[in-house]
């Protein structure tokens, strides 16, 4: 019984060893597979990693040939704006300059290949302002991006002043004709709102089209509008007055007697008598006036001595009364406070608009009744102005005022350019130039004919550089394709 036993006892401890050497093997066995998946799952990882370094470093090779494609197009922006000296010649400058594909490879060599981009720019949009689009191919090894960027130039004219072309009536907003109302050239608004255009009750466009913006070419003319007229797309026009100047600062002219009468005192200039009639003031130089007072059918000449000259006063006051300008030179007036016109009197009669520009600085409406003639051009900083009964400026009227009424009788303006007014154009007024403004109402029989403005003999802003050729750009985001 015994030796059974013990035979048993090492049959049983060989089947422990057994035992043993199959878990170790099994063991071995999970080891190697985990080993051999964290091994993979490591290359996978290191190959997953150089993809995703090559697929960003594409992306960044892209974006920096359009980044510096880019700096490239800003500087020649600068350059061709301050060559050129009108809208057609900068944008065909410009786009010959900037136009088509260029390969950018100055990068350093990654992993052996050497990167480089493709970089394109297409015209989106014509007219002004235009639209462009930079398109940059990244290129490493096999692997390519590409990225996008849109950017717009928007040309504006040296003394700061945008004229839409080939237009008798341009607004921001609305047209409205009724009354047998009558315009004569093209008209347009900047507006993509539906029924912006309103010509009914008579009214007319004569050898005209209207202009829209291209989502507002189904819906901008008024349902009850009973004219038939073409609507053609075009681009919105931006509408801004140029800078209003900073008023110098002058002497105040010193005091003067005609026959024991004092013409000029303390700064006021009054041709009002018998006395002073036909007075005549000689500039040799600059000068200030507390007023300037002209009536009672009295003349006052004012003598340039063949040079430009500017003249500062607060208050200018002409009713019944008549101002000459002699000698060759421009003279310039700056108006502070208040400007009262009446009763039939005349500047500069008949005489050469460009030789007399007036900037008002005054909040008061401007006012002119009566048959006055003024031969010369009007800025306006805020002022609101009412022409009426004949009377009127012969020359540029711009103004930075809300309303602008023109009543009664022929206006010859080049231009009315009112970007912030609403424009009344009634009472039989006739108008031949050109109205830009914020929004325009004619009725009651006016008529408004087209000429297109001379924006080179327009003074206003002449004394500024006009926009910076960085204003001209407008950048949109990167993207990619």
């Amino acid at each position: 019984m015994k030796r059974n036993l013990w035979r048993r006892v090492q049959i049983l401890l060989n089947n422990e060893r057994g035992v043993t050497l199959v878990m170790v093997l099994m063991v071995l066995m999970v080891l190697s597979v985990l080993g051999l998946g964290l091994l993979g799952t490591a290359v996978s990882n290191a190959n997953l990693s150089s993809v995703d370094r090559d697929h960003q470093s594409t992306y960044y090779i892209a974006e920096a040939g359009a980044t510096e494609r880019l700096s490239e197009i800003k500087s020649k922006v600068a350059g061709v704006y301050d060559e050129t000296s009108n809208e057609a010649a900068f944008y065909n400058q410009l786009e010959n300059e900037m136009l088509g594909s260029v390969l950018n490879d100055k990068f350093e060599p990654h992993f052996g290949d050497q990167p480089q981009a493709s970089v394109n720019v297409e015209i989106e949009t014509v007219g002004n302002p235009r639209k462009y689009k930079i398109i940059s191919l990244g290129t490493i090894g096999k692997r390519t991006r590409t990225v996008e960027r849109m950017f717009t130039v928007d040309w504006q004219p040296k003394g700061g002043l945008n004229i839409p072309q080939n237009m008798a009536a341009y607004t921001n907003t609305t047209i409205s004709l009724t009354g047998g109302a009558t315009i004569d050239g093209n008209i347009g608004t900047n507006s993509s709102e539906a029924n912006s255009i309103e010509l009914k009750g008579g009214a007319s466009i004569i050898n005209g089209v209207v202009y829209v913006p291209e989502p507002a070419l189904d819906i901008a003319l008024d349902n009850g509008s009973d004219v038939d007229v073409s609507v053609s797309a075009k681009p919105p026009t931006p509408l801004k007055l140029p800078p209003f100047p900073n008023i110098p600062t002058f002497p105040v002219y010193p005091d003067s007697q005609v026959d024991g009468y004092n013409v000029i005192e303390n700064g006021a200039l009054r041709v009002n008598q018998k006395t002073t009639n036909g007075y005549v003031l000689n500039l040799t130089d600059n000068t200030s006036f507390t007023e300037i007072e002209i009536k009672n059918d009295k003349v006052l000449t004012i003598n340039t001595n063949n040079s430009d000259k500017t003249i500062v006063v607060d208050d200018l006051y002409i009713q019944q009364g008549n101002l000459n300008i002699e000698g060759s030179g421009k003279l310039t007036i700056y108006v502070l406070n208040s400007i009262s016109m009446g009763g039939g009197g005349t500047i500069n009669d008949n005489g050469d608009i460009g030789k007399l520009n007036i900037y008002y600085s005054g909040t008061d409406e401007v006012k002119l009744a009566g048959s006055q003639k003024i031969y010369g051009s009007l800025f306006a900083e805020s002022a609101d102005i009412n022409i009426t009964g004949g009377s009127g400026f012969l020359g540029h009227i711009l103004t930075g005022g809300n309303n602008l009424e023109i009543s009664g009788s022929t206006y010859i303006p080049t231009l009315f350019f009112a970007p912030n007014a609403d424009v009344q154009l009634k009472g039989g007024g006739e108008v031949e130039g050109a109205i830009i403004s914020h929004s325009l109402s004619a009725v009651g029989g006016t008529n408004l004919k087209f000429s297109e403005p001379d924006t080179i003999d327009i003074p206003f802003g002449s004394n500024t550089s006009g926009d910076s050729p960085e204003n001209l750009l407008q950048i949109g985001t990167i993207k990619e394709k």
